[in-house]
């Protein structure tokens, strides 16, 4: 089955960790940008899974690796 994720990002940045990345959304109205920052994460995980790969958005999963997390602000 093939399906496309319609998430509208404007930034997609590669940071300090091996596997670790900035991604930024688009602003907009704040459902559907909740709605895309969720549908982004399902779909990460779930193509993951498929490579037997864990995506993960915690704080710091692993003691002494580069830090990473997922994070929702909104600029009023």
């Amino acid at each position: 089955m093939r399906w496309t994720v319609w998430v509208r990002a404007h930034t997609w940045i590669h940071e300090v960790g091996l596997t670790q990345f900035e991604i930024n959304l688009m602003h907009g109205d704040p459902v559907a940008v909740a709605d895309q920052a969720f549908l982004f994460k399902y779909a990460a995980k779930e193509i993951a899974l498929k490579h037997s790969l864990n995506a993960v958005f915690m704080a710091k999963p692993i003691a002494g690796e580069a830090a990473a997390r997922c994070t929702c602000t909104r600029v009023w």
